[in-house]
């Protein structure tokens, strides 16, 4: 009999600990989640309206093709969308592009169009901000001569205020300047 309630107790204490696991588990785990995504194209000069392409290989001139078409007055600009994908709101303190040579380019207080930082960002809700894309290529620019490099890889990058940045997947390869 008193095996038994020695293995019970056993059961139960491993019971309790692997509860208490989960659930500091789960608190860690969840809450507001970002995701970093990249986008280029352009924001109309008098307004502010953007339009937004996929980050490809041609995209800033794909960009550059469409205002020329549509004769838009605008300024050529990379966007930095964060998403937020977690089960509650989280602060978007900073976003800026970073090199891979650790270098971060970025503006204070928000981008050059779009939300103004920091920003809270309910669940499923994104903030979308553009940096200017002739700026964003002299710093690549700086970049590739500070080091020697044929082409500036720039991730965006966000940091959410917890301790947590969170970057994209997506790389912006930067050759050579957009005018």
């Amino acid at each position: 009999m008193q095996i038994a309630t020695f293995v019970i107790a056993v059961a139960g204490w491993v019971t309790a600990a692997l509860a208490l696991g989960w659930n500091i588990a789960s608190w860690l785990l969840t809450g507001g989640r970002g995701r970093v995504e990249l986008a280029v194209g352009f924001v109309e000069r008098l307004s502010t309206r953007y339009v937004l392409f996929p980050l490809s290989r041609g995209g800033i001139d794909q960009a550059r093709r469409e205002m020329q078409r549509n004769s838009v007055d605008g300024d050529l600009a990379y966007f930095i969308t964060v998403r937020n994908v977690g089960r509650t709101a989280l602060t978007v303190r900073s976003v800026q592009f970073r090199a891979e040579t650790r270098e971060a380019f970025g503006t204070l207080g928000g981008g050059d169009w779009g939300a103004k930082l920091p920003a809270r960002v309910e669940t499923g809700d994104s903030i979308t901000i553009g940096m200017n894309a002739v700026w964003l290529h002299e710093m690549g620019a700086l970049v590739r001569r500070k080091h020697s490099l044929a082409a500036a890889t720039l991730r965006g990058e966000a940091d959410l205020g917890t301790g947590k940045t969170v970057i994209s997947k997506h790389r912006l390869v930067i050759h050579d300047d957009p005018d």
